[in-house]
């Protein structure tokens, strides 16, 4: 399971994990694991954020940024699209990111239904957008929606400008999610970053596999910084503004590359329980 997923959240392929270390896996065992256990369901299943947060260190996360970042793709999968700006057919994946850790809705009746829906997972974005855009008069919840959005978006302008401490946030999330971006490139390095296959399946599942790839990587850079911090000498010479620079969003200490070894047996020494 943990070569298959390493194969689809760094791109490089099942083929390719199988003949590149000392694990004991064939390429068939591995694909019928993959066939078998990791689909969209399960993936969306195993990313989830991880209950370790210590608001001590990494505070209490209240907001996150939200950037696309586009990667390539085979010409004949129908979800690709060519971007004026990036250049090149591809598709735009969409990544929540806090500073602090890795994190797309009477007519007000309809509005609350279609946002429940979509935050109880019983209803695709794509599907309700494709209702509300398909040829005919534009729906009514449709109308609705883009009434509330202006006047959501003229209330976040006017604070925008009136308080200098959101400005600043806003900027240093930015800064954030474009700094993930880079991640994302040098995680998802197999195939130049192109996504294969012809289908939503095959698309969503590789990208699954990166997020939860990259929620592992946070994990244990989690579990490494606070390995340090728990002695008492830091708790007493950190101050807030030092806090504030802690962040897990580091993979320096990745080894993406060369011969692909598991070793059930060996452990790191991060001071978690048996």
């Amino acid at each position: 399971m943990l070569l298959v997923l390493y194969a689809l959240g760094t791109n490089v392929g099942v083929k390719r994990v199988a003949g590149g270390g000392r694990h004991g896996q064939t390429e068939a065992a591995l694909r019928a694991t993959r066939h078998l256990f990791v689909n969209r369901d399960n993936l969306r299943n195993a990313v989830a954020t991880l209950a370790m947060r210590d608001p001590l260190w990494w505070g209490n996360g209240t907001a996150c940024a939200s950037d696309s970042k586009k990667s390539g793709s085979w010409s004949s999968n129908l979800m690709i699209e060519d971007h004026a700006r990036y250049g090149g057919h591809g598709v735009m994946i969409y990544w929540h990111v806090d500073r602090k850790s890795v994190c797309v809705y009477s007519q007000y009746d309809q509005m609350v239904k279609y946002a429940t829906a979509l935050r109880l997972g019983t209803a695709e974005a794509e599907q309700v957008l494709r209702r509300f855009t398909r040829g005919g008069p534009k729906h009514p919840t449709h109308k609705a929606i883009e009434e509330l959005g202006k006047a959501v978006k003229s209330v976040f302008a006017a604070e925008y400008v009136a308080s200098q401490e959101l400005r600043r946030e806003i900027h240093e999330g930015l800064q954030v999610v474009e700094n993930w971006n880079s991640a994302n490139t040098d995680l998802f390095y197999g195939s130049a970053g192109a996504i294969g296959g012809s289908d939503n399946e095959h698309q969503e599942a590789s990208m699954l596999s990166l997020h939860l790839l990259q929620s592992a990587l946070v994990f244990i850079n989690t579990l490494l910084v606070r390995s340090v911090l728990k002695e008492p000498a830091w708790q007493q010479h950190l101050t807030d503004v030092d806090k504030r620079g802690l962040s897990p969003l580091f993979w320096s200490n990745a080894n993406l590359y060369g011969t692909i070894d598991i070793d059930l047996d060996r452990r790191l020494d991060l001071g978690l329980a048996a």
